[in-house]
Parts: C-alpha cells; sequence; structure tokens
C-alpha cells in the first residue's frame, strides 16, 4: 500500500516554501495579512501609550502657582509705580526679571514716557578768506517727554498669569507632539490639549520638542519609537535658548519616564491578544477570542 504524499512547509530567504503549491500561496497571504495586522496593532499601541504617558506625566497645580505668583512678597519700594494692587508688585519684578533676560524692554519703566522729539537746526559759516564762505549744517535733536496716565501696569500681569498656568503641560508636552506626530490632533472631538495646533507644529519631530519615527525595513520587519526631548532649553532667557543644568534637565526626563512607564504597563500586557484578534478578524472576516499569550 503506498504511502500517503507528505506536507512540507519551512521558511527559506524570507519567504514560504512548500512542496503543496495551493499551500504555499495560502501560507504566503496568512503572512501578508499578519504583516498588516501586526503593524496596525504596534501602531495603536504606540498612539495609546503616548495619550497615556501624556495624561500621567506630573503636572504642577495651576492654582497654587497663580496664588503664589499674585502673592510675591515685596522687598523694596518701587517708586513712581500706581500700586491699586500692590500684592502684584512682587509679580512686576518676576515679570521685568524675566524680561530683562530675554533682552526685552521692562514694564512700568519710571522715567518719563517720550513722545516725540523737537529737532533744531543751525547753520555756521566760515569764510576762510575765500570768495564764497563754506556752510555747515548741524542738527541736534531734543527729547519731549509726556506723562503716564492711569494705571500704566493694569492687565499686564493677567497674560503672564495665563502663560504661567499653562507651562505646567511643557514637561508632558512632547507626549502630545508625539501624538501630533503620528496624525492625532484630535480624538472623539475633544482636543487633548497641550496647546494649540501651531505650538505642536513647532515642536514636532525636533529633538527638544516631542515626535515619533517609524522605520520600515521589510514588510515583517517595522521599528517605531515614540520620543519626548522638552525640558533641556531655558525659554526665559534671549534666543539662542541656553540649556539648562543636568540637574534640571534629569529631574524633567524623571518625570517623563514615569509617565511613559505607566503607560507601557496598561498597554503592552495584551499586546499579543491583540494581534491575534484583529489577525483573525482580517483572515476569517470574524474575530475569534484569543486568550492573552
Amino acid at each position: 500500500m503506498p504511502l500517503a504524499k507528505s506536507v512540507s512547509a519551512s521558511v527559506q530567504g524570507g519567504g514560504i516554501v512548500s512542496n503543496i503549491p495551493e499551500l504555499q500561496a495560502w501560507l504566503k497571504e496568512y503572512v501578508k495579512v499578519r504583516n498588516v495586522t501586526v503593524y496596525e496593532s504596534v501602531l495603536e499601541k504606540m498612539i495609546n501609550i503616548a495619550k497615556k504617558a501624556w495624561k500621567n506625566t506630573y503636572r504642577s497645580d495651576s492654582a497654587k502657582i497663580k496664588s503664589s505668583l499674585s502673592n510675591l512678597p515685596i522687598t523694596k519700594e518701587a517708586g513712581g509705580i500706581n500700586r491699586k494692587n500692590p500684592q502684584y508688585v512682587g509679580l512686576y519684578k518676576l515679570m521685568n526679571w524675566e524680561r530683562k533676560r530675554k533682552g526685552l524692554p521692562v514694564l512700568g519703566n519710571t522715567s518719563k514716557k517720550i513722545v516725540g522729539a523737537k529737532i533744531s537746526k543751525k547753520v555756521t559759516r566760515d569764510w576762510g578768506g575765500g570768495t564764497y564762505p563754506e556752510k555747515t549744517t548741524t542738527y541736534k535733536v531734543k527729547k519731549i517727554y509726556g506723562t503716564r496716565n492711569g494705571n500704566f501696569m493694569d492687565g499686564k500681569y493677567k497674560n503672564y498669569l495665563r502663560y504661567r498656568a499653562q507651562s505646567v503641560n511643557w514637561l508632558a508636552l512632547g507626549w502630545r507632539a508625539a501624538l501630533a506626530s503620528l496624525g492625532v490632533y484630535k480624538t472623539k472631538g475633544k482636543d487633548w490639549g497641550g496647546g494649540p495646533e501651531a505650538t505642536l507644529q513647532r515642536i514636532m519631530n525636533r529633538p527638544d520638542g516631542g515626535g515619533s519615527q517609524i522605520k520600515k525595513f521589510s514588510p515583517s520587519n517595522t521599528e517605531f519609537m515614540i520620543y519626548n526631548g522638552v525640558g533641556v532649553y531655558d525659554a526665559r532667557n534671549k534666543k539662542p535658548y541656553p540649556a539648562r543644568s543636568d540637574s534640571d534637565i534629569a529631574r524633567a526626563r524623571a518625570f517623563q519616564e514615569a509617565g511613559l512607564n505607566i503607560a507601557i504597563q496598561e498597554e503592552i500586557e495584551n499586546m499579543a491578544e491583540l494581534i491575534a484578534n484583529r489577525t483573525s478578524q482580517d483572515w476569517y472576516g470574524s474575530k475569534i477570542k484569543v486568550k492573552a499569550v
């Protein structure tokens, strides 16, 4: 009695080889589906990790920041400043300290405001023994000063407090930029926060910002990466911004990595189950319940 024909299948040179053409074609098609579902599953996980890292990265209490900035101590009288709200004088000093570091003019300068200029002309003649005199024209500029009316500092602190309160998201913003790099600006119609789209575009895929990289080496080999590089430079100074101290950068990285680790632990647990379920959905047309591996 003749033996039944044997069936063999193996992977050789990156492809599937079988002694039965139909089986070989079937396995190749399955691998194509599998490659797609693995890619989609890992991409989904990277998006979820970036979202959860954004949510779990440490933020300061914005209410406490506003309260502390609004009640900075007054250590020296500021002559000439209209102090309807004297508790804000310390805040104005901080604002001007930062403006000086950035090379900007300070607010509330107590010197008189220049509102114009008066130019006078003087013509002198030097005959020098010649037939015609040699004329010399000199100009003198005199500054015209005006007076300040009203409380010129009113409202200046409001935008400052608002921007400083928003800065509590700064260390997490790199993860938000990574999401934007992956094409996710909004989820379910709700903005994930962290500043307007223009801000994300400005820091997206920069080493000192945040972003993602997807490198596809072959249909079955893709490398995914997200990163958060925010917290290296001190934006309180004028450009080019100097780097922060090593200890400041280390603290920023510790907060960012803590948020990332929480996200990874929550998402990586069911990775194999997600891939298996998505593959069965695409291959069989229906999801087969697969236990976590």
